[in-house]
């Protein structure tokens, strides 16, 4: 059992497949931060374009 672990470990180390998981998440990392920044730097610009899209939009039934 002791052997297995370790032969597992060892593979799970020596594969490069790790290394592109840790890629995907900085790059959604990245676009996350992004994407915070730009809301916070337009968010009061864009705000009242929003609310005149709220008064346009009405649901069925009421």
């Amino acid at each position: 059992m002791r052997r297995y672990l370790l032969d597992n470990l060892l593979e799970f180390i020596s594969e490069h497949t790790g290394q592109d998981v840790v890629e995907y998440g900085m790059i959604v990392a990245v676009i996350a931060i992004v994407v915070l920044l730009g809301v916070t730097a337009f968010g009061s610009l864009i705000e009242p374009w929003f609310q005149h899209l709220a008064t346009k939009i009405t649901t069925v039934g009421t």
